[in-house]
């Protein structure tokens, strides 16, 4: 029974974000294109077009924009942050918006209504000291907003 406290370790932030998944063992070169809806030093809640299995262990590259330090160099250059993960929840959605979707979500395009989304989540297993500073970073940006 939940008590409907909230688990989570580490806040999560709202953002819509590219991110790839490598699914299964790290030599498998098969991607799937997914997209974050929340993130956090735990983990990551994203929208696949295909099921992933609860335990699943996959590949994760984030694409976060401006990498730390990009405004000082003016290069503007997106950060990938590589790192691995575990499914740990992966449902079906509707076609409609949800009280899932982030806020301000319209859910789906209106030509997508025919694809098939979950909802997948992902806790990571592990990560870079240097990537994780580097989504650090990013998601005390996204909280200084």
């Amino acid at each position: 029974m939940t008590s409907g406290t909230e688990r989570r370790r580490a806040p999560r932030s709202f953002v819509a974000l590219p991110v790839t998944l490598a699914i299964g063992d790290p030599s498998d070169t098969a991607t799937a294109p997914a997209r974050v809806q929340d993130v956090s030093l735990s983990g990551v809640r994203c929208i696949t077009t295909r099921p992933i299995g609860v335990m699943t262990q996959v590949g994760l590259t984030l694409v976060i924009p401006g990498a730390p330090g990009a405004e000082l160099s003016g290069t503007g250059a997106d950060a990938s942050i590589s790192c691995r993960g575990a499914v740990v929840r992966s449902r079906k959605l509707d076609a409609a918006p949800s009280e899932s979707d982030p806020p301000g979500s319209d859910g789906p395009e209106p030509d997508a209504a025919a694809v098939v989304r979950y909802e997948t989540a992902i806790f990571f297993t592990s990560m870079a000291d240097a990537d994780r500073v580097a989504l650090q970073e990013f998601l005390l940006t996204l909280n200084e907003m």
